[in-house]
């Protein structure tokens, strides 16, 4: 049997003197297999081991061998983008799970279970970070991109509990297949996941976002990832009709699309893209059309937004706001445009940090919570709210000023 440990059996033999015995011998018959993208993936993370809830403070990566054959791990190496620790000689049986850590670490989690001590084992980011796993030729066996917001817990987040696959079978899922482990101990290395469910993924993917890079190309995300075969230019279309020149992956992540364009875009136009007859990782297909309506953004002059309404006296339980309106026939970017108060010079300083344009003769609003100041105006349009930090606002008297992204005053 490939890679299990036998045992053979000798008894009645003779040497030349008469001299008998019985006799075993354990051995193991190891017949490589090639190891495809996803045979081994990873299963368990644990960037931040403190306070511990009863696992080793230390870190780890626990791998899983979701393939039909045995794998040597041998030659293999994991890490970030930055660093990388090639793992030992070790065979991994079909279904069965290893961690990975340090060499000290190890000696701590194989009292759990299978563990290897890796010389030079990559520490892991407590925010997050790319993890890959590659083979000796250098080429992505499987790769986690984890995040705080992974946990889905801000308790989880904070350390000492480690984020878990929920369906090893759903390899296409990203973030929607991760959470925070629910062990008591805070997590499971060598063992089952505690949070292991069926979660197949059976909705097609959504088109998220449009942007403009430049007058010839643009970048379209989706919120998951896409079959790597996808990319067509006969997926996607632009009104008023702009051909697509071509189309190709950003980036490893399959999630977002650079379409190329000719001619070139046109300022002062709303344009609407429409995407379909793509799938996702998993197979899922998208037939009818999805929208986005996107414009070439223009930076603004003076006076091309003005303020146009202020809270600062604000309800009972109630939030401040600032609106802007665009008096101009500009798409104006706001990503980059801040608020301060003025007084000789600028304070308070409150980049907005929002995406997205604001159109030709169309208001938005800055509140530091849109659900609040909704709430307390119903006949205003929540289409327009932008959730964002804001100078503050002095219910006796003070100032507002509207700065564009080199800072001078609107």
């Amino acid at each position: 049997v490939n890679a299990e440990e036998q045992t053979i059996a000798v008894s009645g033999m003779r040497d030349l003197n008469g001299n008998s015995d019985n006799v075993t011998s354990k051995f193991v018959f190891y017949q490589p297999s090639p190891v495809n993208a996803k045979d081994l993936i990873i299963t368990e993370i644990f960037a931040d081991p403190t306070p511990s809830f009863g696992l080793p403070e230390h870190e780890f990566v626990e791998i899983t061998n979701r393939s039909t054959n045995p794998i040597d791990l041998g030659g293999l190496t994991i890490g970030d983008l930055s660093s990388s620790a090639i793992v030992p000689n070790h065979i991994l049986l079909p279904g069965h799970v290893i961690v990975l850590s340090s060499v000290s670490g190890s000696k701590e989690f194989q009292a759990i279970g299978q563990a290897i001590g890796l010389a030079k084992f990559p520490g892991l980011n407590n925010d997050g970070e790319p993890l890959l796993i590659k083979d000796p030729e250098n080429r992505t066996i499987d790769s986690v991109n984890y995040s705080k917001q992974w946990y889905k817990s801000l308790e989880a987040a904070e350390g000492g509990i480690s984020l878990e696959l929920i369906d090893p079978s759903n390899i296409c899922a990203e973030e929607e297949n991760w959470i925070a482990s629910l062990d008591p101990s805070g997590g499971t290395p060598g063992r089952t996941n505690s949070v292991s469910a069926s979660k197949p993924d059976l909705t097609p993917p959504r088109l998220e976002s449009v942007e403009v890079i430049s007058f010839e190309e643009l970048l379209v995300s989706f919120d998951e990832k896409l079959d790597k075969s996808t990319p067509t230019t006969g997926s996607f279309s632009i009104s008023p009709a702009v051909e697509l020149g071509s189309v190709h992956f950003a980036d490893q992540t399959l999630r977002s699309i650079v379409v190329r364009l000719s001619p070139a875009l046109r300022q002062r136009t709303l344009y609407t893209f429409a995407a379909k007859g793509y799938t996702d990782c998993a197979g899922n297909l998208v037939n009818d059309a999805m929208l986005i309506e996107f414009a070439l953004p223009e930076e603004p002059e003076p006076t091309d937004l003005i303020i146009n309404e202020i809270l600062f006296n604000r309800r009972p339980e109630g939030v401040d706001f600032v609106e802007l309106y665009n008096r101009s026939e500009k798409y104006i970017l706001i990503a980059d445009l801040a608020l301060s108060n003025f007084e000789d010079s600028i304070r308070n300083l409150r980049v907005l940090n929002v995406d997205g344009v604001i159109s030709p003769h169309s208001y938005i609003v800055f509140t530091p919570d849109p659900a609040v100041l909704s709430s307390q105006y119903p006949g205003s349009d929540p289409k327009a709210f932008r959730k964002s930090s804001i100078p503050p606002l002095n219910d006796e008297s003070g100032t507002i000023a509207l700065l564009d992204p080199h800072r001078n005053v609107i």
